[in-house]
């Protein structure tokens, strides 16, 4: 598999995708039924339809947050490249705070953080680089920490 298989709680969220994969494939309610008595069946669709659902999630995804006590790394992701913006700040700040922002570009302003952006393309592919990544603890972000970073990035030099 180039995934895994969805959990069952990640497969119970997308029920509806799940049965939308099955009537795709010519699988009928009863059909199913049968097939979940066959095990090495069941887990095999289970797979394909993991397979299909995680590509293209995926394939959505442009940026992923990973967050430490005194780190942040901000990944943009392209279409043929990745860009990672990293802070690393003297102190720690706590990101969940709706003024965290706020308080960065203040920090940032005052120099109490260093800031490095570097960029490579993608070993083997887009997406299982974002699949790994999630796997490890990233969070998918709407880009707002990546482009604050960027900014104050490009302010400081």
């Amino acid at each position: 598999m180039k995934f895994r298989r969805l959990k069952k709680q990640e497969l119970e969220s997308a029920r509806q995708e799940f049965l939308a994969f099955l009537a795709v494939n010519g699988i009928t309610a009863e059909m199913w039924e049968e097939i979940k008595t066959q095990e090495h069946l069941a887990a095999d669709l289970i797979d394909q339809f993991s397979e299909v659902f995680f590509q293209s999630y995926l394939e959505k995804v442009q940026y992923v947050d990973v967050r430490m006590k005194d780190e942040l790394y901000c990944f943009h992701y392209q279409s043929s490249m990745v860009q990672l913006a990293h802070l690393s700040l003297q102190e720690e700040l706590d990101w969940e705070q709706a003024h965290s922002l706020t308080e960065l570009s203040d920090r940032l302003a005052r120099g109490e953080g260093t800031i490095t952006i570097q960029s490579k393309n993608y070993n083997p592919n887009r997406e299982l680089e974002i699949f790994r990544m999630l796997e490890q603890g990233g969070r998918v972000s709407d880009g707002a920490w990546f482009k604050e970073l960027v900014l104050a990035f490009a302010r400081q030099n």
